[in-house]
């Protein structure tokens, strides 16, 4: 079998219109989807360095355990729930009894991204995962994953991986 040190989300999905169920290990990289990640931040260092360097840093809004569980425990909602559309800070933060301050600046402190970019990131590697490794049509996965149109889901797509989903599901064939 397949044995390898990695953090992962398993994520069993039931579609009625194939009547079976899928298994999306989420957060695991391919050979392939490394090699457009490395492209990417190899370009992403490369503008960098035409940019002045950011001075602000976010505070540290995390002081006890207590607002470290919130912030972790809208982290794996987010991760449930990758189809649905995501609530406004404000609601989010209200559901798990925080504020939206505590919630953007403490999301960014733990996981070093805001919610929105880490939502959007998600659903790239879940749709990802399902343009490799199921026959589901593009329109398909992009609901599933939660985007709202094709040219929306493609564009995102493209900007992340470097290539439109339907050439990256026929360079994944080839793989």
């Amino acid at each position: 079998g397949l044995v390898k040190e990695e953090m992962c989300s398993i994520t069993s999905m039931y579609i009625e219109q194939d009547k079976k169920v899928y298994t999306l290990v989420s957060s695991f990289q391919t050979k392939t989807q490394g090699q457009f990640i490395e492209e990417g931040i190899i370009t992403s260092i490369q503008s960098a360095r035409n940019k002045p360097a950011k001075k602000f840093t976010s505070p540290n809004i995390l002081k006890n355990e207590h607002d470290i569980e919130i912030i972790q425990q809208i982290h794996d909602y987010i991760l449930r729930h990758l189809e649905l559309p995501l609530p406004t800070l404000q609601v989010l933060a209200h559901n798990f009894g925080t504020n939206e301050y505590k919630l953007k600046y403490g999301f960014k402190q733990l996981y070093n991204t805001t919610v929105f970019k880490f939502l959007i990131d998600e659903r790239l590697k879940k749709s990802n995962l399902l343009i490799e490794n199921t026959t589901l049509s593009l329109n398909r996965i992009a609901t599933l994953c939660g985007f709202k149109s094709i040219p929306h889901f493609s564009k995102a797509f493209k900007m992340k991986y470097g290539c439109s989903p339907s050439a990256y599901r026929n360079l994944s064939k080839w793989q």
